[in-house]
């Protein structure tokens, strides 16, 4: 009569990796061996959950097709991450995401199949990691959607309120906009959604409102590298800019524009202002979870009040003077700063820049 043997689990090693990668990368900026700042180099490698819960994954005998597609999809939003490749990695898992629900069923069927069922399905993991680096290397963009052309006039507007507002993607903001026109570019909506645009002009101020409609569970239009909000704003009249994104990122170059106010917030992801050095405002930068940098060109004197928690900065040694929670420019003082900004970041990267 035999013994029974119980089998026991393969221990998962998914947090054992984990520190010992944390333990190399903090090695390494002891011993001076790692350029940059060293936070803003652990925020980048946040795919490493998926690389090394993929081979845990595996080395615990759980399925081959959910362990490979994390391993292939953690390894080239590293890629993007540190610039071998052009997409942006949020962008990607944002659209991406019912990739997800697909592989993690295939995962559970085929658990415990033969070994060519597991091999066919192994191959077609593969097809898909590839369809994916295919994508994030090139300009594809996913579901085509529709191309809607973006042409505002003033109409007679002496001052203007612009909020633009998209729950999901990238959008981009430029001051060089053609003459007599308030707003133009294009926006790429996923075919569920329609473009939601509003502008009336009372005594002399006009007011624009530029978002979008409908409910989207599929991934939205556009391609990885090229933000899906192209917008470029007129130069010719003051403005009260107002731009949110629930998850994606914003770049918002505001040289050229002749700014009153600025409201800018990306809950989840990206966002990066470039200021003018001519320009004067106040305003408010939220970027609750994520990645925030603020270019300054030299000369422009700005206020920063950086309300802050569980923060890291990155800012050049010895250019910013700081008093308590506010941050100055070179020659920028509490009197004379003519850009003051508050910047609301309770988790993520603060980047600070400054230009030629």
């Amino acid at each position: 009569m035999s013994e029974y043997k119980p089998v026991h689990p393969r221990r998962s090693i998914f947090w054992p990796l984990m520190l010992i990668v944390l333990g190399v990368i903090l090695l390494l900026n002891t011993l001076g061996a790692l350029p940059g700042d060293v936070w803003a180099t652990l925020l980048r490698l946040w795919p490493l959950i998926f690389l090394i819960g993929g081979i845990d994954h595996i080395l615990r005998g759980e399925g081959w097709v959910w362990g490979i597609f994390s391993i292939g999809l953690g390894t080239v939003f590293l890629l993007s991450n540190f610039g071998a490749l052009p997409g942006n990695a949020l962008n990607m898992l944002l659209r991406l995401w019912p990739l997800f629900l697909i592989v993690i069923g295939l995962d559970i069927i085929l658990r415990g199949s033969s070994r060519w069922v597991t091999l066919a399905a192994v191959l077609l993991t593969l097809l898909v990691v590839g369809a994916v680096f295919w994508l994030a290397a090139g300009n594809q963009g996913l579901m085509g959607g529709q191309v809607v052309a973006i042409s505002q006039p003033l109409q007679g507007a002496e001052r203007a309120i612009v909020r633009l507002s998209n729950p999901a993607g990238g959008l981009m903001v430029q001051g060089t906009a053609s003459s007599q026109l308030l707003a133009e570019g294009q926006v790429i909506l996923a075919r569920q959604q329609e473009l939601d645009d509003r502008y009336v002009v009372q005594n002399g101020l006009g007011s624009y409102s530029l978002g979008s409609s409908g409910v989207v569970y599929l991934p939205w239009a556009g391609s990885f590298q090229s933000p899906n909000w192209q917008i470029k704003l007129s130069g010719e009249v003051p403005i009260a800019l107002e731009t949110n994104t629930g998850a994606g990122d914003q770049i918002l170059d505001l040289d050229g524009l002749d700014l009153e106010r600025l409201n800018a917030s990306v809950a989840v992801g990206q966002l990066t202002v470039r200021l003018s050095s001519e320009d004067a405002f106040e305003g408010v930068i939220s970027n609750p979870i994520g990645s925030l940098t603020i270019e300054i060109p030299r000369g422009a004197l700005v206020e920063i009040h950086a309300d802050t928690a569980i923060t890291m900065r990155n800012i050049p040694a010895g250019e910013f003077r700081t008093e308590g929670e506010y941050l100055y420019s070179p020659g920028a003082d509490a009197q004379n700063a003519r850009i003051r900004l508050k910047v609301e970041q309770p988790i993520g990267v603060l980047n600070l820049r400054l230009l030629p």
